[in-house]
């Protein structure tokens, strides 16, 4: 039996998706409800949640990434002006993948596709032209009579030939009205091979919403990001470089920022391995990490502490 009184004011919708969700713990069921029911703009780090829960910060460590996992939150490095990376921390009231199928803004960019812009057709008016002044001092004089017109002379054939013929007026030129402007005609589908490209920079707005792109900019990029991807770069390696580092503020033009990145930035392709001889092994470059301690974004095979937090533990142990 449950007993509830019902509320006009702070509260929080979860959905029973996530309060009910079987294979997340309750710590990470807690946390999610905790995240939903702040304010946007509310530090969410690590250091903060261990100052308003018991849980230490190994615990709520591993709370988040059963959520970034189940994709409720998501986890981006984003490069300030002063050169420090920062974690940037987004939380979801439904999964990842169902908030891709239809964010809350495709029906919106929807409608407005669907509705063509009204056309303006300029219809030229003709002036009226003004009445004539009376004249003020009327001559009483009848007005002679017009000369009759000189009679045609015989032609050898017997016809008659006029002299003279009084010159044909123009007809009036009517202005043209302007055609009327056509609505833009739809893109087509992409190449199959371009498909991919297509949808990573699609996505690039759930990454960062000043990133959103319009289906003819995504047409325009997806080209020159598919030779991106024929160099064998993973998804993840694509989106780090075209979504990291952005400027503080609003983007004038997205599509202008990563058609610069995408002509600028493209890596090179790999040398291949010469013909019988032996490939040096790559240098091994680990992912980038969040200390569970000071939250400070650095390179690990597994997460775990940065070198400081790891010394002050060992420090404090002994």
């Amino acid at each position: 039996m449950q007993k509830k009184r019902p509320r006009a004011e702070r509260y929080v919708k979860i959905c029973n998706e996530l309060a009910q969700h079987s294979t997340l713990s309750l710590t990470a069921i807690g946390l999610s409800v905790y995240i939903q029911s702040l304010p946007d703009g509310t530090d969410v780090s690590i250091r903060a949640l261990k100052r308003h829960f018991p849980e230490g910060g190994t615990r709520i460590a591993a709370a988040l990434r059963e959520l970034e996992a189940a994709g409720y939150l998501a986890r981006t490095r984003v490069r300030l002006p002063s050169g420090h990376i920062v974690t940037q921390t987004v939380s979801y009231n439904v999964p990842l993948d169902q908030w891709e199928q239809q964010p809350p803004q495709q029906a919106q960019e929807q409608d407005r596709e669907q509705v063509p812009p009204p056309v303006l057709a300029l219809v030229p008016v003709p002036a009226e032209e003004p009445d004539p002044e009376p004249d003020p001092d009327p001559d009483p004089a009848p007005c002679p009579s017009p000369e009759p017109a000189p009679a045609a002379a015989p032609a050898a054939g017997g016809e008659a030939v006029p002299l003279s013929t009084p010159p044909a007026e123009a007809p009036p030129q009517q202005a043209s009205a302007p055609e009327p402007r056509q609505a833009p005609a739809p893109v087509g589908p992409l190449p199959e091979r371009h498909r991919e490209s297509a949808d990573l920079l699609a996505r690039l707005r759930l990454r960062d919403p000043r990133l959103t792109l319009s289906e003819r900019d995504v047409a325009r990029l997806a080209p020159a990001l598919t030779g991106w991807l024929e160099l064998g770069l993973n998804r993840a390696a694509v989106s780090a470089t075209l979504a990291g580092g952005l400027p503080d503020g609003p983007i004038q033009s997205a599509a202008g920022l990563l058609a610069y990145r995408l002509r600028e930035l493209r890596p090179p392709r790999l040398p291949q391995r010469p013909a019988g001889g032996v490939r040096p092994p790559d240098m091994v470059i680990h992912p980038f990490q969040t200390c569970d301690d000071c939250e400070r974004v650095f390179r690990a095979p597994a997460p775990g502490h940065c070198n400081s937090c790891s010394a002050t533990r060992a420090a404090n142990a002994a």
